[in-house]
């Protein structure tokens, strides 16, 4: 696997304008290699590239709370959320929103009232 990945990121680095490189890379991690770190890493490499498919935004949100970052995941699901232009990413986020708030909530200590 490891040689996989060599050539998948000798590939990116030769085609930096192309997305489809670091996707395969960021599903190699995500999928075989199971290291949610990396696939987060290619995915916003993907991310910042043209015509990159529409889900990759979703995939970042899932591996910022997959990874122990559930404050910017939130973030990001309300930002998707409050730019949908389909209602049924509006409502994936607004699952995804209460999810991650009820998360937030249980880890928080209690406020004395």
């Amino acid at each position: 696997m490891r040689g996989a990945v060599q050539l998948l990121e000798a590939g990116a680095r030769a085609n930096p304008t192309r997305w489809e490189l670091p996707h395969d890379l960021a599903r190699t991690y995500y999928l075989d290699l199971k290291d949610s770190r990396q696939a987060l890493h290619w995915f916003e490499v993907t991310d910042r590239l043209p015509g990159r498919p529409h889900y990759v935004p979703r995939f970042i949100a899932r591996l910022y709370a997959a990874t122990g970052e559930r404050e910017t995941a939130l973030e990001l699901w309300q930002a998707m959320r409050d730019s949908a232009t389909s209602e049924w990413v509006r409502e994936l986020a607004m699952q995804e929103i209460a999810k991650l708030e009820g998360q937030l909530r249980s880890r928080s200590p209690e406020k004395p009232r």
